[in-house]
């Protein structure tokens, strides 16, 4: 299936920029949509849409969740973790700009991630289409139980730098951690994390363990390589030129240049 998904969501904030500015027209270049978004900070926006090609439209965290940060904030500041509000609500803010979008197929994108070659969400039967991470972190899979009743259903971590997402089946599975609950899912999340926790919630695996439960025959799973540690690799985002992308091309579908990676970002490149 060729045909461009409706959207192609992203959440980003300041720190990001450096890597956002060669990532953004990538996207637009390898991932065809009819929509491109980026949520950040309110009073980003304008920073945001300087970096930003014209493609894009840049929406305010608080147009997507009002109260969402002050909640996570209520839930982690008994536990002295503030400092991972901002962590747990940009996956919170994807998740909820997926629940309120208008078409069917999207795909979450992370800011700090920048494909390489054509990138297809959807495979010929118009079924999501999973890469495959390497990473299976305990805390995560106790908030799923937790507020889905649900185990690990694969061999392999839905964390993988961006999610497909076919929005009747995310809202299947927001309904049903409500009516476990009796809470907002967003409610429900939060009060199900622990708040000690540096890392205690994905929604790539949460909503991932859901799909692979509830509809394991209409998923595909991409096997393709990627990489996810860009700064050591590449050395800084700087040198991710037009030769050096098509290079990496050949060996992987998308580079990411996560902040704790130890990347020293440098300068945009050109071309």
């Amino acid at each position: 299936m060729n045909k461009s998904i409706d959207a192609v969501i992203s959440v980003a904030c300041k720190k990001d920029l450096d890597v956002w500015r060669v990532a953004a027209p990538r996207i637009i270049d390898n991932i065809k949509a009819d929509h491109y978004l980026v949520i950040v900070p309110d009073h980003e926006i304008e920073i945001f849409r300087k970096a930003s090609p014209s493609d894009y439209f840049i929406q305010p965290e608080q147009a997507v969740l009002k109260d969402a940060k002050a909640r996570l904030e209520s839930r982690l500041s008994a536990a002295g973790n503030t400092a991972r509000i901002g962590w747990y609500l940009q996956q919170l803010l994807k998740i909820a700009a997926c629940q309120q979008a208008d078409g069917e197929r999207l795909l979450i994108w992370d800011a700090d991630t920048v494909p390489l070659r054509r990138i297809q969400p959807f495979n010929k039967d118009g079924n999501p289409s999973y890469y495959k991470g390497r990473e299976h972190h305990l805390p995560y899979f106790k908030v799923i139980e937790n507020i889905l009743g649900l185990d690990r259903e694969v061999d392999f971590s839905f964390i993988a730098q961006n999610f497909p997402v076919r929005v009747s089946w995310l809202r299947e599975c927001l309904s049903e951690i409500e009516k476990r609950s009796n809470l907002n899912w967003v409610d429900a999340i939060i009060a199900s994390i622990d708040p000690r926790e540096l890392s205690g919630f994905s929604e790539y695996e949460t909503i991932g363990t859901y799909f692979s439960s509830r509809h394991k025959n209409e998923i595909y799973i991409n096997s393709a390589a990627w990489y996810r540690y860009g700064g050591r690799l590449v050395g800084n985002i700087g040198r991710l030129n037009r030769l050096n992308r098509f290079i990496l091309s050949v060996f992987f579908h998308y580079i990411s240049f996560e902040s704790w990676d130890g990347a020293k970002l440098g300068i945009t490149p050109k071309g």
